[in-house]
């Protein structure tokens, strides 16, 4: 951390994997902690490899955690909070110069073999995130958590782009996701700003394109007359919430089943 204490977490369950030879391959996994702190908490601990080009999810959080508690008075001014992840820690860990992906952007800067191609390898780094856990959709119990949560999720996605200008560009059912306030009361979470972007930056911030392939807005996998991906739109985010309703609805319905730890699931 940025005072540099020493912080020991102890790993449980592996609660989603992302497999894949090109992208972030974001594994996340069940944590609990003994310092002062974080003692008593629910934690996971988040491994990815991001590209290098792009913002820190951190900073994001940071950005819209930092206005939610500067809003102007008035009846619950911080009430972002609630619908924002919390992270307690983030650490980058770079690549050496003679590392794997050091000598793999060498390799792929002779393209060897490529008959004159040139081919240019995405730096990544490695990230590990330690932060409240959350929990997904399908642990959802009634229609009616259902709908709240999808109501915080619209409320909260146009209240980032409002008001501290980001935009999330990253809208999946595994991202949309809840938390119990101490109260009890059920809150819907925006989670994961790892493809995030402020909405007055202009151009790609990566050489994959942004989102979750199944979710992603019609117009977004059209390139232009120059073979670019058009700009990441506000709507485009919108569009991609209503693809997840819109699955949900179709594709599953709430049973009495449960999971390995006893909780309801969706089928």
């Amino acid at each position: 951390g940025e005072d540099d204490k020493k912080v020991e977490v102890t790993l449980g369950r592996v609660l989603s994997r992302q497999p894949g030879i090109v992208g972030r391959n974001t594994c996340v996994v069940g944590a609990t902690s003994e310092h002062d702190e974080w003692k008593g908490k629910e934690l996971v601990v988040k491994v990815s490899w991001p590209a290098t080009s792009r913002k820190s999810e951190t900073e994001f959080v940071i950005t819209a955690r930092e206005k939610a508690r500067s809003m102007p008075e008035g009846k619950r001014p911080d009430w972002a909070l609630d619908h924002l992840p919390d992270i307690l820690l983030s650490q980058d860990f770079n690549h050496g110069a003679d590392s794997t992906q050091a000598n793999l952007v060498a390799f792929f800067a002779k393209a060897m073999f490529a008959e004159a191609e040139k081919f240019e390898y995405e730096k990544r780094i490695c990230r590990i995130t330690v932060q409240e856990r959350l929990y997904p959709l399908e642990e959802l119990r009634t229609v009616q958590e259902y709908a709240q949560v999808f109501f915080d999720i619209l409320q909260i996605h146009k209240w980032l782009y409002d008001h501290p200008g980001i935009l999330h560009r990253d809208i999946s059912p595994g991202n949309i996701m809840w938390r119990r306030t101490v109260d009890g009361h059920l809150r819907g979470v925006l989670n994961d700003f790892d493809l995030s972007a402020y909405r007055h930056e202009t151009g790609p911030s990566s050489r994959q394109r942004t989102g979750t392939l199944p979710y992603m807005a019609f117009e977004l996998l059209i390139n232009d007359e120059n073979g670019h991906p058009p700009k990441h739109l506000y709507r485009h985010d919108v569009e991609s919430i209503f693809y997840v309703i819109l699955l949900l609805c179709c594709r599953y319905e709430v049973v009495a089943n449960q999971d390995l730890d006893g909780r309801p699931i969706l089928e």
